[in-house]
């Protein structure tokens, strides 16, 4: 599914919900409202290796291996507020499912699950929540999610 976004206030023509963003699911993820709803906008796993450059007294590179550090997901989204007048709950309920999922939280500290249609799928520890300045063009919040890979 693909967004597009019109330059007026509010145009959005077509979206997901359900925590889904193309060929990604992610566990209990809010839908929002049918006037106001929450979208995924992309995801992006990042994986590395552990690295410890040396550069020795005779100038020479050395690159030691240890393995590889974990992999992280980082989710990208939009809360769209709907129409103006319309009261709106889209920021408690990304802030309610990161409260009930985030690592931190001793009652479920479980990993979530994330599906990659056709690619498998992963558990994943969320470890953070930012949400950033209110777009006003198309009356939304962006937000990003970050996760750290289970295994």
């Amino acid at each position: 599914m693909a967004l597009n976004f019109l330059k007026s206030r509010g145009c959005v023509t077509a979206y997901g919900g359900n925590g889904k963003v193309g060929s990604v699911s992610v566990g209990g993820f809010p839908e929002g409202s049918e006037n106001a709803p929450i979208l995924l906008t992309d995801c992006m796993p990042t994986k590395k290796d552990l690295v410890l450059p040396v550069t020795t007294l005779t100038n020479k590179k050395v690159l030691y291996t240890f393995g590889t550090d974990f992999g992280s997901i980082t989710f990208n989204g939009l809360i769209l507020l709907g129409p103006v007048a319309s009261p709106t709950d889209g920021i408690s309920k990304v802030n309610e499912w990161f409260e009930e999922n985030r690592i931190g939280n001793k009652k479920t500290s479980a990993p979530i699950s994330i599906s990659f249609v056709g690619k498998g799928a992963a558990k994943a520890y969320i470890v953070g929540l930012t949400f950033g300045k209110s777009e006003p063009n198309i009356n939304a919040i962006p937000f990003s999610i970050t996760a750290i890979e289970a295994s």
